[in-house]
């Protein structure tokens, strides 16, 4: 990879591989280093409730029709009323667990 350098001349720049082999100066032969190696990861038990619950979500629909339905019916009705200091209260909330969380 060429890469222009604060006098304007070209340099090349080459980075080492992670080596899959290491050359054995007594036999010149290459010996493969990675050979039966594997990366893990384990999780944590967060990240596995994380997880969890990402997959159970996506799995649910996005908008409850049911509780759309009567909501509606109600509004039409004149049944449903908006409980102002509940709606704060719930925005409040909200805002502490998200402030909280980072």
């Amino acid at each position: 990879m060429s890469i222009e350098s604060i006098s304007s001349k070209p340099t090349l720049s080459v980075l080492p591989n992670k080596a899959t082999s290491v050359k054995n100066d007594a036999s010149d032969k290459k010996i493969d280093t990675t050979a039966g190696k594997q990366d893990t990861v384990e999780l944590t038990e967060t990240a596995r409730d994380i997880r969890s619950a990402s997959t159970q979500s996506i799995a649910q629909p996005e908008v409850d029709e049911k509780r759309v339905a009567d909501i509606k019916a109600a509004l039409e009705a004149g049944r449903y009323t908006i409980d102002p200091e509940r709606v704060a209260k719930k925005l409040m909330d909200f805002e502490t667990r998200i402030t909280h969380s980072t």
